[in-house]
């Protein structure tokens, strides 16, 4: 299947922060009044259409198990062509480890907040890991670090009443770029979440990574790149919360559905 790069950075980087939680720890106290039970992506880009499907299934206020489904179609049938199962696993109501296959993610915290996470391939070797720093409630840094690439990374996030305004990407120190976000008024229904950080619609090699980062508390309706542009989204609501996303770039167009639990 054809994938246009640009496409592919700039509609990952933009959702990358757009879709968690301020303070990262799912637990028995969330007040999420939505559950989600599904979420499907469907993607056409040049002549090539993908669907990603979703299903999600919880224990009481716990997310358990998340199953993604990758499909596209060939020859004008669709065909299945992946399947990814994230499991959760929690300490003291908090997760404490994520797992889907091909990383394990350890997760740790302090002061009731999430200070660190160390992620290992499935024979323990060390991959990556990333250390959180706050001010108050709010989220203001994250370092993300690969010692197999001695790749060092950091992101500065900027809030304003609740949300994520800014985000300055630095690698090795430097400055790279920066990302800004416009929302709506409606409810994000990851907000009380620890889930939907990488909201990747293309890239099944960063599923879990999407859990462990910081979100907003309404939904993101544009977003600018400092240098390769903007993106903007269009909803459907069913009273506070989002049935439908659209987003348009380069002849792309990403079509997200959500289903919540009765």
């Amino acid at each position: 299947m054809k994938k246009s790069s640009l496409v592919i950075f700039f509609v990952s980087v933009l959702l990358l922060f757009t879709s968690c939680e301020r303070n990262p720890i799912s637990s028995e106290e969330t007040t999420q009044e939505k559950k989600i039970s599904k979420i499907i992506e469907e993607c056409s880009y040049d002549e090539d259409e993908s669907i990603c499907e979703e299903i999600w299934e919880w224990n009481g206020n716990q997310i358990r198990t998340i199953t993604k489904h990758y499909y596209y179609y060939e020859y004008g049938m669709l065909e299945e062509e992946d399947v990814e199962i994230a499991q959760f696993f929690y300490q003291n109501n908090k997760i404490s480890t994520i797992s889907d296959g091909h990383t394990r993610y350890e997760l740790f915290y302090q002061n009731d907040r999430l200070s660190s996470v160390k992620c290992y391939d499935m024979n323990d070797n060390p991959e990556r890991e990333y250390t959180y720093e706050y001010n108050g409630d709010n989220l203001t840094k994250v370092s993300h670090y690969m010692p197999s690439l001695s790749i060092s990374e950091e992101y500065y996030f900027e809030w304003l009443e609740g949300n994520v305004a800014r985000i300055k990407y630095y690698n090795d120190g430097d400055y790279v770029s920066s990302y800004s976000f416009r929302y709506d008024n409606k409810g994000n229904p990851f907000h009380d979440l620890c889930v939907n950080f990488y909201d990747n619609l293309f890239n099944s090699d960063v599923f879990v990574e999407r859990f462990l980062f910081p979100s907003s508390k309404n939904n993101v309706i544009s977003g600018s790149h400092s240098s390769v542009g903007s993106l903007n989204f269009t909803y459907t609501y069913d009273e506070n919360y989002p049935l439908t996303r659209k987003c348009y770039l380069d002849g792309t167009v990403i079509t997200t559905r959500y289903e919540y639990q009765d």
